[in-house]
């Protein structure tokens, strides 16, 4: 493994003319000491101290102009005789005014090492930011990379007359919360959350795992696990709400910074979690609403589409006990049979329930039975199945006229159509009318569900 300090060097306590170092004090020594060590020594600037501190197990790279190569090699000379440090021609700045070029040496710098540590104490206004920059794109691809990034924060202020004292200090945990702040935005825009997004701290880590799998599931249209909790496991929701409180209430957390955006995320994964109060068809159209919002437009049409569907069951319900307790069996086998669903499904309950609906006498075969290999008790189940097919149709039947009716199952064609359309490559609408269509069949649930 290849593994680098790099240094941006600069000319302090002195200046170069005629292609001299001068040194304007020859004692600017200040003491240098890392942060929580009480091994505190004097050096002229940070240059010897890395060299000393990390050579034997890193190469020191020094980043350089024309004039603080000669200035840095005086300094070595003069005062560290036993420190050697080479200054290779690739790393030399050429141009200070050149930002393009600046930048592009300082990545290839960075990408030539497995591991680097970056030192940004010195060198000349600009180029430390150029270089924070580059690092900042760097840790959004590869975390591992960049272990430290250096900087000697001033604790007592070098004058002719006293000592200067500096704390070197790590700046790695501020590229975490580039990272975070990244991943706060796109959750919060549309809910995608990279897998490449870490940062060196275990918590944080497992705070974005939780967003990233909030999003996974979400974008699945996934519910259950979004908002269900179990004796044996929390909903994702549940477990993220958790953590935000957990992290706001940890006042020296540098999350902190991010309160308003965690206490925003919070809130809208917090009325999401609160969907588990509804009736599943209630559910499932405040999530279609919540990605039509978010522009995720098949997300949102096939949401309502089973919600739609769902509602006609409920509506099938209200028509006698006997059919009530039909539906309800089989809801109760979807339940039993969630994780080895192979005969009861959640979506043949919303799909034959809206197909029957809207058919009425015209629908074929009966309602809900089971096709694949009943056995005695799902035989039977089947014998009820035709009665209260025959059932359901009568009450259609005697409803076919009513303006609710009618308006409901113009609805649940006009949904299918543009889930149809949607599903095949939207080829005959520009996205802005689907978004209007969409819009327009979600208030009309709205209405027609009396929600």
């Amino acid at each position: 493994m290849s593994r680098a300090v790099i240094s941006i060097l600069g000319i302090q306590g002195g200046f170069v003319a005629n292609g001299k170092a001068n040194f304007s004090n020859a004692n600017h020594r200040a003491e240098y000491y890392f942060e929580g060590s009480s091994d505190k020594k004097e050096y002229f600037n940070t240059l010897p101290l890395l060299a000393e501190r990390y050579s034997r197990d890193y190469t020191i790279v020094p980043i350089y102009t024309k004039e603080s190569k000669i200035f840095n090699q005086e300094v070595l000379s003069s005062f560290y005789p036993n420190i050697s440090v080479s200054f290779e021609d690739k790393y030399l700045i050429r141009d200070e005014k050149n930002f393009k070029d600046i930048f592009s040496l300082f990545n290839d710098t960075i990408e030539a090492f497995d591991e680097v540590i970056i030192d940004v104490t010195h060198g000349f206004r600009h180029l430390p930011l150029l270089m924070l920059i580059d690092l900042m794109i760097v840790n959004f691809r590869n975390i591992d990379k960049i272990k430290k990034i250096l900087f000697a924060k001033e604790i007592i202020k070098h004058t002719p007359k006293e000592r200067g004292s500096y704390e070197i200090i790590d700046l790695k945990e501020y590229l975490d919360l580039a990272n975070i702040s990244y991943a706060l935005s796109t959750f919060s825009r549309n809910y995608t959350v990279s897998s490449n997004i870490k940062t060196s701290n275990a918590i944080y880590n497992e705070f974005l795992k939780d967003l990233s799998e909030f999003s996974k599931h979400i974008l699945a249209n996934s519910l259950d696990a979004l908002i269900v909790s179990t004796n044996k496991k929390k909903s994702i929701s549940s477990k993220l709400i958790q953590n935000i409180d957990k992290i706001l209430k940890e006042k020296e957390d540098i999350l902190q910074n991010f309160s308003p955006f965690l206490e925003d995320i919070r809130e809208h994964i917090a009325m999401i979690e609160s969907y588990k109060e509804l009736k599943y068809y209630q559910r499932l159209y405040q999530l279609s609403r919540n990605m039509k919002e978010k522009g995720y437009l098949l997300n949102a049409i096939t949401l309502l589409s089973e919600a739609v569907g769902l509602y006609t069951k409920e509506i099938f319900k209200e028509i006698n006990p006997d059919v009530k307790s039909f539906i309800e069996e089989f809801e109760n086998k979807v339940k039993q049979h969630k994780h080895n669903n192979s005969k009861y499904h959640l979506y043949s309950l919303s799909s034959q329930s809206k197909t029957l609906y809207k058919l009425n006498s015209g629908f074929n075969g009966n309602f809900l039975k089971i096709t694949k290999s009943p056995n005695d008790k799902e035989r039977k189940f089947n014998r009820k199945s035709a009665k209260i097919t025959i059932r359901i149709k009568n009450y259609l039947l005697n409803i076919e006229d009513n303006k609710e009716y009618k308006e409901m199952v113009d609805l649940i064609n006009t949904i299918d159509i543009l889930r149809n359309n949607l599903a095949h490559g939207n080829s005959s609408n520009r996205l802005e009318d689907v978004e209007k269509d969409i819009q327009n069949v979600l208030d009309r649930f709205e209405i027609g569900a009396k929600l």
